[in-house]
């Protein structure tokens, strides 16, 4: 029994050191369409997306939004929440940092998200009109 115990402990050890070099090789990985460095996870993940969000107060609006790659690191979305926010991605742990950003009209916006290669889920926090919002985007290439 103990034996068995230790060889599933072994496989999922495998496993997941196999997820995770294959999260690092999708990321550090050179191809002909971009100029990809090690750990650049941020131009991978640039492009067009569709997205949908579900806030505290409001209903769920749908519409598109493009992440910029400025370097290997600092992404833009054009679209997120209304507003042009920047963010930090950390290629190792596969998620991404929004720091706090205050817009006009008294909107501000900070949160995490977690990324694939075709989808990113954002949960942000703030200020809409002075009112305090939750949401979570979901992004879909």
């Amino acid at each position: 029994m103990v034996k068995k115990i230790k060889t599933i402990a072994s496989v999922l050890s495998i496993s997941s050191l196999l997820a995770f070099s294959l999260l690092l090789t999708n990321c550090n990985k050179k191809d002909s369409t971009s100029q990809v460095f090690s750990g650049d996870c941020a131009h991978r993940i640039a492009g067009i997306y569709s997205c949908s969000d579900y806030c505290s107060s409001f209903g769920q609006p749908t519409y598109q939004s493009t992440i910029t790659a400025t370097d290997a690191v600092n992404i833009t979305f054009s679209n997120l929440g209304g507003s042009m926010v920047t963010a930090v991605v950390d290629s190792v742990a596969g998620t991404i940092s929004i720091p706090t950003q205050t817009f006009p009209g008294n909107f501000s916006i900070s949160g995490t998200a977690t990324f694939t290669t075709n989808r990113i889920i954002v949960n942000w926090s703030g200020l809409a009109y002075g009112a305090p919002i939750t949401c979570s985007t979901t992004l879909t290439r």
